[in-house]
C-alpha cells in the first residue's frame, strides 16, 4: 500500500509539470 501512494504521489509530480510544458507549448506556437 505504502508503494502505491509513492508511486501515486511520483506520477501526479510527473503529470503536473508534463501539462505546464503543454500548455506553454501551445501558448508559445499560438503567439509564434
Amino acid at each position: 500500500v505504502e508503494d502505491e501512494s509513492s508511486e501515486y504521489i511520483s506520477l501526479e509530480w510527473f503529470k503536473l509539470p508534463l501539462g505546464n510544458a503543454f500548455f506553454f507549448v501551445v501558448l508559445f506556437s499560438s503567439f509564434s
